[in-house]
């Protein structure tokens, strides 16, 4: 069973799912936001993350279909009357490999997507040419390269911010990160989520530096609001830049879906 905080008492729940070498705790400020006050708010740590367990058997826990099957085993036995789930990044792609139908799942929110599929390769998504970027997969990395990672993925100028997502990559399992630089991502994502025929929010931060925030304007791609939603003076990890003004989303997102 997989770690997770839990605010709120609504019966409609909202899922949250953070990305690589992050943790439940970096949705705290979000979670406990008076804008999602009315619902059960649950952000899980994933394999590796956080308190959930580090894997003896990474290569099936450290891969796409290992994340997504624990993921899948915690929303079946969450018992929800019906939820929206929220992914950020690796979150995202979690969401775009989910196989079960989750009939009570009402809406889908990706931010800082990285979902793939319909042609677009990770090439089309990730910005390869950044050169912070290999640190999101590399086991053990210098102080130097996790600060320099850190300063490319938010925006926030606050110094304890900055060590809560440090103190997040530090705790995650080297083992992790080491498994995903070779996991193989083949699943057409982007179709799977289609298919779901629920709203689908895309957010992005003004200031994202890690992935190409337009990739999915490439395709048809139907949108909640029929756009990207920008959040300025925000990057990658819009969470710690503004917390607020993603929880109001998340609440008007929740109501349009419920």
């Amino acid at each position: 069973m997989l770690n997770y905080i839990k605010t709120g008492t609504g019966s409609k729940h909202i899922i949250f799912i953070h990305g690589n070498s992050q943790s439940a705790e970096s949705w705290i400020e979000v979670i406990n936001s008076s804008a999602l006050k009315n619902y059960t708010n649950i952000a899980i740590d994933l394999p590796g993350h956080g308190e959930s367990f580090k894997s003896t058997d990474p290569i099936n826990d450290y891969c796409y279909q290992g994340l997504t099957k624990h993921v899948e085993d915690f929303i079946i036995n969450d018992q929800a009357e019906s939820f929206i789930i929220v992914g950020l990044s690796l979150g995202t792609n979690i969401i775009g490999e989910l196989k079960s139908e989750f009939k009570k799942c009402k809406g889908i929110m990706l931010i800082s997507s990285c979902v793939v599929g319909k042609g677009l390769q990770v090439s089309d998504v990730l910005d390869i040419a950044n050169p912070n970027l290999p640190t999101c997969f590399t086991a053990n990395p210098s102080d130097e390269e996790i600060e320099a990672l850190i300063a490319d993925a938010a925006d926030t100028k606050s110094r304890e911010g900055k060590e809560k997502i440090k103190k997040d990559f530090i705790t995650t399992d080297p083992l992790f990160r080491l498994t995903m630089a070779t996991a193989k991502d083949d699943t057409n994502e982007i179709e799977n989520i289609e298919n779901r025929r629920i709203p689908i929010a895309v957010v992005f931060g003004e200031n994202e530096k890690l992935c190409f925030k337009d990739y999915l304007d490439k395709i048809e791609f139907k949108k909640w609001k029929n756009k990207t939603i920008t959040i300025a003076d925000a990057g990658h990890c819009m969470q710690y830049d503004q917390p607020e003004t993603l929880a109001n989303l998340v609440s008007d997102f929740a109501k349009d879906c419920f």
